[in-house]
């Protein structure tokens, strides 16, 4: 018995001076104590950034976000610009012929949409309207990029892509039939001819990386097509012989607007 009650005597001074220390202090004091201690975490953390350690970890981090974010993104885009077709046999069969060649500068207005796995991109281009004087066209192409060659915050990404374009071209001409019948019948004064081409689609587009954010603009995108092959132009409902063949290939300069991360 005597040896359990040991232990309690010995606890009692601390217990009694513990409360003691409580009961001495005042509320002035609590908070005292509560700033000192808020300070010294402070200073503690103030420690952990200026040390050598830290700013290396946090250097090694720097040199690629993308370690800590998410390897998935998307682009999608809204574009509009210049292109300058090759009509060149078109149109020197146009000359022999005394008819007027036809303008080669056509606009085209289209959508994009990508998907970044990694460092690559895949990326589909839907262009659905070109438009010029007499000429229209379509043009649809997949790609492969990536975001990889950056200056500051400038972006500079290669794109190389195989797709499919159309053209068709309106061309007036003259008639000297006199009878309104005879221009549904005999006489036309105009043909529509069609060419159709698949194409290698080679390309820079330029984007702007938002400081301190993740997303980044699409801007602009030069490039230049090459037609596969020489390929014959259609007289639309029609047929026709000995006619002239053409690559198409082009150059073309788009605005871009849209966003991707």
């Amino acid at each position: 018995m005597k040896k359990a009650l040991l232990p309690i005597l010995f606890l009692l001074p601390f217990i009694s001076f513990s409360q003691s220390i409580k009961q001495r202090l005042s509320k002035d004091s609590i908070a005292y104590y509560q700033k000192q201690l808020r300070q010294m975490t402070i200073d503690t953390y103030d420690s952990l950034k200026n040390s050598e350690k830290y700013k290396e970890i946090l250097g090694k981090l720097n040199q690629n976000p993308k370690n800590y974010t998410s390897n998935f993104g998307v682009e999608l885009t809204v574009f509009a610009g210049l292109q300058i077709n090759n009509y060149n046999s078109l149109n020197a069969r146009l000359k022999s012929l005394n008819v007027k060649e036809q303008k080669k500068l056509l606009m085209p207005i289209g959508v994009g949409l990508a998907f970044r796995f990694n460092k690559i991109i895949f990326g589909y281009d839907m262009t659905p309207a070109m438009i010029g004087n007499n000429s229209s066209g379509a043009y649809f192409h997949g790609y492969v990029s990536t975001n990889m060659i950056k200056a500051k915050n400038w972006i500079f990404s290669p794109q190389f892509g195989y797709g499919g374009q159309n053209f068709t071209v309106r061309i007036p001409t003259q008639s000297s039939s006199i009878n309104f019948n005879s221009y549904f019948t005999t006489s036309a004064n105009q043909v529509e001819v069609r060419h159709s081409t698949s194409v290698l689609d080679f390309a820079l587009a330029v984007k702007l990386h938002i400081p301190k954010r993740e997303p980044y603009i699409p801007l602009f995108r030069a490039g230049y097509r090459y037609g596969l092959k020489n390929k014959t132009w259609e007289v639309r409902n029609g047929t026709s012989t000995n006619a002239p063949l053409d690559r198409n290939s082009n150059f073309y300069l788009q605005l871009m607007f849209g966003f991707g991360d």
